[in-house]
């Protein structure tokens, strides 16, 4: 061929050599291959050789001389290594997996050290004690992950690191005694800090330097750590603070300059910790906060400086050694929900003192050394529900007395008062609980409510023998009146002024009650009508003014009751009629207005009631449904 022609041949190859995706791979392109003995870019140079790995770590060089240069000039000749990606150190090949980012300066990624020194890994050296080997690493510039490594007991390698992009995770170290090696870090502008399960941690020490936290901080279930002095400096979390499950640590005082948290704080399953004195700084508190099972806790008096919860809630739960909460003392509102419960040594609630309003519930359960509400003197209105269960000491409510308005359900369930005095201010409420009270004797602090949003409960009181208190009552809009188990109630005269309900009415179980004659206002009720195991009931004459029953109409097993009398003006049920098991019943007159009932009818098992009378009941009334079972009826009359 002619040169000419040769010259033009080796031109074009060398034209089609640069253009886009049609190089050869470069050594160095794919992870470890500036280590591998092979020349991957088939140049005739491999590893360090190629000019392709001249910015790995395996390949960066030491200063050649003494003099810590390589030339006569006097400066050091070697720059910073940045390492690009992710890397993780693992079990599977930890020794070359530290070796690859030795000499790394700067991590543009993730560094992520799991899992070593577990054993049953293949090619995995017997542990890995130390990170001395990341001496030189400075910066991280995404999150920093140390889990699981079974016989990591310092970060000390981590003395220079200064700077941190993301999070740091320290979790499941059960050799780690300490965290000295992160003391170069003052802030963390784009994570959280989490500290878990290490066991053999005893300090945080190593934290001493750090100030910031743009997102929650994390310290959790390390059952060796007795003091978090480490976090001196600390003053500004935009995320959460949690502080839980921590066995022996006995204070937070290592918080004594933290000012400010922008998400919730919660200090829960802390054995040994007995104050919150650390807490003396803040003054801001974004989210909710949640103490709870820290059984040596006696006083909350660290929250002294905040003077408002604008989270969803307040949360202080079976703190067995709880005395007072005389650190809330300058709480005056709190918009969301108030839980006190199961806190045992509670005597009082004077560190409330100050509040007036609360926008959700206010929870004062199981506080079985609650004598008094008197420290809610000033609270005015509950926006939720008000829970006083189970509050075995507790013999007035006189410190509700300014209490006018609460939006949901008043609940009071084993408690041992003998009467609701200090409720006489309230008004209004959205339901009605009053259950399994042995002692209560009388409602009548209850006389001035007179609008219901939602149901009446009352059962289970032994002593109960009336409700006057509900004389305030005109109308039940949304729900409806349970009255069961009372087994002193001898009458419904508190009722006197009610002429609607529009989810029902139940009336159950009450041995001693004579008649309805409380109810002689009601008109109709859109649910249903359930009058059973009334044993004393003689008569229905107190439902004379009911003409309407939405649904169903129950009348089953009032041992006592001779006649439906009182049932005369009633035109309409909606739903089932039955009439059941009456040792004494002996006609149905009473129903004769009664035209139309949109479901079943049942009436049996009335041995004094003449099948007769059913009879002709059925055959002058439009029956939406079946005539289901009317046997054991007097068929003989």
């Amino acid at each position: 061929m002619k040169p000419d022609k040769l010259l033009a041949l080796f031109a074009a190859c060398l034209l089609l050599a640069v253009q886009p995706g049609c190089n050869e791979p470069l050594e160095g392109d794919d992870p470890g291959e500036c280590s591998d003995a092979a020349d991957n870019d088939i140049d005739g140079l491999f590893d360090c050789d190629d000019e392709g790995c001249a910015g790995a770590p395996v390949c960066a060089g030491d200063d050649d001389d003494s003099a810590g240069d390589d030339d006569s000039a006097g400066d050091d000749d070697d720059s910073p290594t940045a390492c690009l990606g992710d890397y993780t150190v693992d079990a599977v090949d930890t020794a070359a997996d530290m070796t690859l980012i030795a000499d790394c300066t700067v991590i543009e990624g993730n560094l992520s050290i799991l899992e070593t020194g577990m054993p049953g890994q293949p090619n995995n050296p017997a542990s890995l004690a130390d990170l001395d080997d990341l001496s030189s690493l400075t910066a991280v510039t995404g999150d920093l992950f140390i889990a699981n490594n079974t016989t990591l007991t310092n970060l000390d390698g981590l003395a220079n690191l200064t700077a941190l992009g993301g999070s740091v995770t320290i979790r499941d170290n059960d050799a780690l005694s300490n965290l000295d090696g992160l003391s170069g870090l003052s802030s963390l502008p784009g994570g959280f800090l989490a500290v878990n399960d290490n066991d053999g941690l005893v300090n945080v020490d190593g934290l001493a330097n750090l100030a910031t936290v743009s997102d929650r901080v994390g310290l959790t279930n390390n059952d060796g750590l007795t003091n978090i002095d480490g976090l001196s400096s600390l003053t500004t979390v935009g995320g959460n603070l949690s502080i839980c499950f921590n066995d022996v640590l006995a204070n937070i005082d290592g918080l004594a300059n933290f000012t400010s948290l922008g998400g919730s704080m919660f200090f829960q399953d802390n054995a040994s910790l007995a104050n919150l004195d650390g807490l003396a700084s803040l003054t801001t508190l974004g989210g909710t906060l949640t103490i709870r099972y820290n059984p040596e806790l006696r006083n909350v008096n660290g929250l002294a400086g905040l003077t408002s919860f604008p989270g969803a809630f307040l949360d202080m739960g079976s703190n067995t050694s709880l005395i007072d909460l005389d650190g809330l003392a300058n709480i005056t509102s709190v918009t969301g929900d108030v839980y006190l419960w199961g806190n045992t040594a509670l005597a009082n609630l004077d560190g409330l003192a100050n509040l007036t309003s609360l926008g959700g519930n206010l929870d004062l359960s199981d506080s079985q050394s609650l004598a008094n509400l008197d420290g809610l003197a000033n609270l005015t209105t509950v926006g939720g529900d008000l829970l006083l269960w189970g509050n075995v000491s507790l013999t007035d409510l006189g410190g509700l007395a300014n209490l006018s308005s609460v939006g949901g359900l008043v609940s009071l369930v084993y408690n041992t008062h003998a009467n609701l005095d200090g409720l006489e201010g309230l008004t209004s409420v959205g339901g009605l609980t009053i259950t399994d009270n042995p002692t209560l004797s009388n409602i009548d602090a209850l006389l001035n409510v007179n609008s219901l949003g939602g149901s009446v409960t009352i059962s289970n009181n032994s002593v109960l023998s009336n409700l006057d208190g509900l004389a305030g009552l005109t109308t039940v809009p949304a729900g409806l009146i349970d009255l069961g188990d009372n087994p002193s109630l001898a009458n419904l005269d508190g009722l006197a002024n009610l002429t609607t309900v529009a989810g029902g009415l139940l009336i159950h179980d009450n041995p001693v009650l004579a008649n309805v004659d409380g109810l002689s206002s009601l008109t109709s009720t859109s649910g249903d009508l359930t009058l059973d195991d009334n044993d004393s009931l003689s008569n229905l004459d107190g439902l004379a003014n009911l003409t309407t029953v939405g649904g169903n109409l129950d009348v089953d097993d009032n041992n006592a009751l001779s006649d439906v009398d009182g049932l005369a003006n009633l035109a309409t049920v909606g739903g089932r009629l039955g009439i059941t098991y009456h040792a004494v019943l002996s006609n149905v007159d009473g129903l004769v207005n009664l035209t139309a009932v949109g479901g079943d009818v049942l009436i049996h098992n009335n041995p004094g009631l003449c099948q007769s009378y059913v009879d002709a009941f059925i055959a002058a009334c439009t029956v939406g449904g079946s005539v289901q079972d009317l046997c054991c009826n007097d068929s003989g009359c």
